[in-house]
């Protein structure tokens, strides 16, 4: 018998880890590998059910996290000057907020991926639109992508968290 005595789920079998979370004593059949050191089956399925969102919840948050992106690229930088950088942060975490309220507050890295592709779709909208129909490429600042590049890293952090 090891010194961790017995595994909780299975009596029979000796533990040979103790769960990095709970701290209960796990067999080899149990231990799940994680970056984080090893977890048991009840550990790693809290970590699943608080990460896993319906398919019909991504696509709300994606959509709606991509299309607040992409206005408020749009909009804002042509409104703010040189506060541009302050406007992105509270931007990009409202825009997080937002979304994450629409997903049940779990987190995802896809919705959050999506909604910085908003933020960075809303900076190149203008040149490609004016590219697509044949007119001369507009003279653009590069404020529109720096907001566009804070903005996204924002809202992606506060979602994926």
């Amino acid at each position: 018998m090891s010194d961790l005595g017995r595994c909780f789920r299975h009596s029979s079998r000796d533990a040979i880890i103790r769960c990095s979370k709970c701290e209960r004593a796990i067999c080899e059949k149990c231990a799940l590998p994680t970056t984080i050191g090893y977890r048991c089956p009840e550990c790693m399925e809290e970590r699943s059910a608080t990460r896993t969102i319906s398919a019909g919840r991504a696509f709300l948050g994606g959509s709606v996290g991509f299309a607040l992106g992409c206005a408020s690229t749009l909009l804002i930088p042509h409104a703010f000057g040189y506060l541009l950088i302050l406007a992105a942060v509270l931007v990009g975490s409202g825009v997080g907020y937002i979304v994450k309220q629409l997903i049940g507050y779990k987190s995802s890295e896809v919705v959050g991926g999506l909604t910085a592709a908003g933020f960075i779709g809303g900076a190149f909208f203008e040149p490609l639109r004016s590219a697509a129909l044949g007119q001369n490429f507009p003279q653009t600042s590069f404020w529109p992508l720096i907001f566009a590049v804070i903005g996204a890293v924002v809202s992606w952090m506060r979602i994926r968290s």
